[in-house]
């Protein structure tokens, strides 16, 4: 492999590829909920996972095909889509692996909610549609995947 195609992502059975696997395998033990969200739009299709933490919160990651990952946590309103955040309270963006690794230790959250800031662009899905959104075959979540 040269130093250039780590820009394409993971290639599948990689070391790398296998981490993301278990991070990802992690998170759906820990109640995280995945969302393969389709997109017949300029945009390629995206892996999100949310975790609802009871009343109002909820964390969100998204992976897309260009190795790179967001993670932030924002509110749960009726108006108000976590896939299509507004507002968040924090945000962390880097290689998919760095994401995800990341995700693994952000705290639940505590009794006072840190002040609420606009979601900056690159928090959130990228398709329009919400109706594109469905949850992945469990397949899709059992098999290692190269994201």
């Amino acid at each position: 492999m040269d130093r250039n195609s780590s820009s394409r992502g993971p290639e599948q059975g990689s070391v790398e590829s296998t981490e993301i696997a278990f991070l990802l395998d992690r998170l759906k033990r820990r109640g995280w909920a995945f969302h393969y969200v389709e997109s017949d739009g300029p945009h390629p299709a995206e892996l999100a996972a949310t975790r609802e933490w009871g009343g109002s919160v909820v964390d969100v990651i998204i992976v897309r095909v260009d190795d790179t990952a967001v993670a932030y946590r924002t509110v749960r309103a009726v108006d108000h889509d976590p896939l299509r955040p507004h507002l968040i309270t924090f945000q962390y963006a880097d290689t998919v692996r760095r994401t995800l690794r990341a995700v693994q230790a952000i705290r639940p959250p505590g009794m006072a909610t840190p002040p609420l800031r606009p979601a900056p662009p690159e928090c959130g899905i990228r398709s329009e549609p919400d109706e594109h959104r469905q949850p992945p075959r469990e397949d899709d979540l059992s098999t290692p995947c190269s994201v």
